[in-house]
């Protein structure tokens, strides 16, 4: 089983034993070990089980106080072993600042992203502003150890839904109907005892199949079809099933090239010229287009109604498609006020929205530096008064003007495209095709609304008057679609290419995703109630 090992000053028990009750979750499924160094036994060499704990772990969670830096043998013996098993083993490191102390002076702290915002210390956080951050770090460790498990599931493996079962030949009738006589018997389990088994299994099942989506040994076809079967017994992964977990990805400002250079042979004339463009904010764009049963539960509660009911009939967790311009901004609404109420969103100064082509198009290519690790948030987890720290490490873009979110090449492993797979797929079934900050599908899979209006480059400055009027929630004119879909071919799923549709279109291939962007309420021509499905 993946084991956490906790390095940390005796001085601080108090906070390990705050972050060993936080872990318990991951424990208690089963899925992680936690280790630290109150476990060695009597008569143990405790030197050698320190070590031993360290090459056995598949995360590290470090908390840094004054006493931890003091410590001679944290900083002798654990910190060069843990950095080393980073650096070669693909080791999630997690540094918690848990009091005021000079970690900036510490080379190897100041290149890491910690766990809490700006590495603020957690002694200066309220208890409610400790639990949501170490509740954020334990879905991270749970997400690490989920994509780090070896496990191939074949598709052609997959049993069917459970309580699927064949009509029974008239032998089989006769076993089943003995079965139940001793199902039934004085001696049989209790019910609950079955159902504990049969829960523990499903869970086993889902994980395995959920797995097996970031699985780069099986093929997209594999991937997508286990995505179809996770779809037929209930997807276990909130993310992509409810609106309150989806997850965003942190884009910072600075420039970015936009457009399509000259020498792209296959650009269009719409797409030029290219220039670098300064997003002068930042924001955050939904890690996956929104999906069916996302959509479906804006409609169920809000009572809202889509022009083409077949948008409610997809697969639950594949993109929901057939819905115009107009709904998909109903739905940003509907999920804006939603948590406002719930005091995630603050009254003023952000939106949920749709992203406009700076924004969508800097998602996709990544500016000229972008964080080394890609930074997601729920909504709940997001701290909007917060600006990308400089102390999280960054990396230079090595391709600021790619032609794919993901570089220059491309085939049917990084996307769902070219008739490939012929349908929509659940998002995530392709790991290969990540954007620089971690968004998913941007190409390929389904077309995505934008909010901007369709007209010729450059695109005006941000916040600009020009820039107000390209956004201006005018429901005749015709809107950017960006992304390509499942059936368009090579020269249309670049992440330059821009495609101009009326706002009342719907079809197979044309979805959307959100973005939160700082958009103030006072100045948002979206913001004036006209919209129409």
């Amino acid at each position: 089983m993946p084991k956490a090992f906790i390095s940390y000053s005796h001085c601080d028990e108090d906070w390990k034993e705050l972050v060993q009750s936080h872990l318990a979750v991951l424990k208690n499924k089963g899925v992680l070990t936690i280790w630290e160094d109150r476990q060695i036994e009597s008569g143990q060499e405790w030197f050698n089980a320190i070590k031993q704990s360290m090459q056995e772990a598949c995360v590290g969670i470090t908390l840094v106080s004054r006493h931890f830096l003091a410590s001679e043998f944290i900083h002798k013996e654990e910190i060069p072993t843990l950095l080393e098993k980073r650096e070669k083993e693909g080791f999630l490191l997690l540094p918690i600042i848990i009091s005021p102390c000079a970690w900036r002076v510490v080379e190897w702290l100041s290149a890491i992203q910690g766990v809490t915002p700006n590495n603020k210390p957690m002694q200066e956080m309220s208890e409610g502003e400790r639990d949501h951050v170490l509740t954020d770090m334990v879905e991270k460790i749970h997400r690490h150890i989920l994509d780090s498990q070896p496990a191939i599931v074949k598709p052609e493996l997959i049993p069917e839904k459970p309580n699927q079962q064949k009509s029974p030949t008239p032998t089989a009738e006769k076993q089943t109907n003995q079965q139940t006589e001793e199902e039934t018997s004085p001696g049989d389990q209790p019910a609950t005892e079955k159902n504990h088994h049969k829960n523990k299994h499903d869970a086993t099942y889902q994980r395995l199949i959920s797995n097996g989506l970031r699985n780069c040994d099986l093929s997209a076809k594999e991937r997508v079809k286990i995505g179809r079967r996770l779809a037929e017994t209930g997807d276990p992964r909130p993310e992509v099933m409810d609106v309150d977990a989806m997850q965003f990805c942190l884009v910072p400002k600075g420039r970015f090239w936009m457009g399509a250079a000259e020498s792209d042979s296959d650009a269009y004339d719409n797409e030029k010229p290219e220039e670098e463009y300064n997003l002068a904010y930042q924001y955050w764009l939904a890690r996956y287009p929104v999906t069916v049963a996302q959509f479906r539960q804006f409609s169920h509660q809000s009572g809202y109604q889509p022009g083409d009911a077949d948008c409610l009939k997809g697969v639950d967790n594949e993109p929901v498609v057939n819905v115009s311009w107009g709904e998909a901004l109903a739905f940003c609404q509907w999920l804006q006020s939603r948590w406002q109420g719930q005091a995630w969103l603050p009254q003023s100064g952000w939106r949920l929205t749709l992203a406009n082509e700076p924004e969508w198009e800097k998602a996709g290519r990544g500016g000229s530096w972008y964080p080394a690790t890609a930074i997601n948030r729920t909504i709940a987890h997001i701290n909007f008064e917060d600006e990308f720290d400089s102390a999280i490490e960054t990396t230079e873009n090595p391709h600021p003007q790619r032609v794919y979110p993901w570089g220059d090449k491309i085939n049917t492993e990084h996307l769902n495209y070219n008739d490939h797979i012929q349908h929509t797929s659940t998002p995530g079934a392709y790991p290969t095709g990540l954007s620089p900050y971690g968004c998913e599908d941007l190409s390929g899979n389904a077309w995505e609304w934008t909010r901007s209006q369709f007209h010729n480059y450059p695109y005006p400055s941000a916040f600009s008057k020009d820039w107000w009027k390209r956004e201006a929630a005018d429901d005749t004119a015709s809107r950017v679609l960006r992304g390509g879909a499942f059936h368009i071919g090579q020269s249309r799923v670049r992440a330059a290419v821009r495609y101009s549709c009326p706002p009342h279109v719907r079809n197979y291939g044309l979805g959307f995703r959100v973005c939160l962007s700082p958009l103030p309420l006072d100045a948002d021509p979206l913001n004036d109630g006209s919209l129409n499905g």
